[in-house]
């Protein structure tokens, strides 16, 4: 069975970022993760957390770090996307780079019978924002300072 996600970048209210994935039932959340930022054109660099609900929520999917003392994490390297994904139109909140706080909310569209080895990005709009930049609200700063919605005409010589 393979599952197919639409993951919409969070916080971006001009111009939608999303793209959609048709994912392998048996990924990890870890495979998810890094499948999510090659589809995102970013680099795999920052810590992450899939929690339900966003921070705080539980059960959070995560790297687990032996000095947490409150909930246990689920660990991304272990658990499997169909453990957590069990219906179409579900959700879950994915965050990265926690000083840019970008966050993402990935919905489960539909589940097919189709047996894949390895993702696929199939549709998407809009250009990822660079990363380090600030968050959502960096990104919003370059887009003035750079003024992309009112770019310079074009001159005909």
């Amino acid at each position: 069975m393979s599952f197919l996600f639409k993951i919409l970048l969070k916080n971006i209210t001009d111009l939608l970022v999303w793209r959609r994935l048709l994912v392998p039932e048996q990924f990890t959340f870890l495979q998810f993760y890094k499948t999510i930022q090659v589809a995102f054109g970013w680099d795999n660099s920052h810590l992450f957390q899939f929690p339900p609900n966003g921070y705080g929520s539980h059960p959070v999917i995560v790297i687990p770090n032996p000095e947490w003392d409150d909930e246990p994490p689920l660990d991304s390297k272990k658990a499997k996307l169909y453990e957590i994904f069990t219906t179409p139109k579900q959700k879950l909140i994915y965050i990265h780079d926690f000083g840019d706080d970008w966050a993402r909310t990935i919905t489960l569209e539909k589940m097919t019978e189709d047996k894949l080895l390895h993702a696929d990005c199939i549709a998407g709009q809009g250009a990822s924002p660079p990363e380090n930049r600030g968050g959502a609200w960096g990104y919003a700063n370059l887009k003035i300072v750079l003024d992309v919605h009112n770019p310079p005409p074009i001159i005909n010589e």
